[in-house]
Order: structure tokens, then sequence, then C-alpha cells
């Protein structure tokens, strides 16, 4: 079943009353037997409301991880556009029709930095083998610290 934008306010609108589900500053986040209730709580809910379809769990929680991941990009174009020094206007608004409904998110869900493989390549240097002729083809980064495996350090 394909989601319009309708179907994704009303499955934003559900998930957000399951906040064990979403919310790991929940202190029972961690406990999967409850959660896996809830869940199950959850996808009848989803079911009732008529936007399961033909959608099992597995699909279920892809979809969760795609709008998670889809909203997580659009707050790191806004966080992007405001640290590269530009002015009031020129800060990045976000297109998703639904982005307002998953602002509960903003809270528990941060952005990643991403590092180019380009800059690990161009500063770093190979390691050699060491005493044990144990041979570690992972590289030196910048800082002098090692990216190998801790059994290759002594």
């Amino acid at each position: 079943m394909k989601w319009n934008t309708s179907n994704i306010i009303q499955f934003l609108n559900v998930y957000q009353q399951y906040h064990l589900l979403w919310n790991i500053k929940d202190k029972d986040y961690c406990n999967t037997k409850l959660k896996n209730e809830i869940f199950q709580r959850f996808y009848n809910e989803l079911n009732e409301n008529q936007l399961i379809g033909e959608m099992d769990v597995k699909q279920l929680k892809a979809r969760i991880k795609s709008i998670k991941d889809v909203y997580r990009q659009e707050l790191h174009k806004i966080e992007k556009s405001k640290k590269s020094g530009s002015g009031t206007e020129e800060v990045y608004s976000p297109k998703l029709a639904w982005f307002n409904e998953a602002n509960y998110l903003s809270e528990v869900l941060s952005t990643r930095n991403s590092k180019s493989n380009l800059d690990l390549s161009q500063n770093s240097e190979e390691i050699e083998p060491d005493e044990d002729g144990q041979n570690c083809s992972e590289y030196v980064v910048s800082n002098n610290e090692s990216s190998c495996p801790k059994e290759f350090h002594k």
C-alpha cells in the first residue's frame, strides 16, 4: 500500500501516541517484551485505521525507519543551512507536507555528521605489520590514532 501525505500524517498522529516506540528517553524504551506488546497494539490500531493494507510487521518497521530517515535528512538540511552563515531568509525550509506533524521526533532524532572517504584517505598513512607479523592494512588518521582493530595494538 502506497501512502500519500494524508496517510503519513494519520500514521504520525497514531505513532505519536505510542511514546515507547519512538522516545529513546522513555524509561521502558529498552524493555523489549513491553515494546513488542505496545508495537502489536500500534499495528492493530493502524490496521483499524486502514493504514496497513497487506503490510506485515517487518514492512511496517521498514516504513517507520524510512519516515524517520527522511525527517532526519530534512532536519540536517535545516541545520546545515543555519551553519553556512546564511541570513534568516536563506535558511532551508522543509518541502515535506508532513514535516510539522513529525516535529515530536526532533527531540529524540539527531542528525548525523558524515565524513568523506576522500578526507580520510588524503590525510592518512598505511600502518606497517606489528612485531607478530600481523598486517593491519588500515590507516592512521590525521590525529595519529590508529583505526586498526584493538587486537593489532599492544
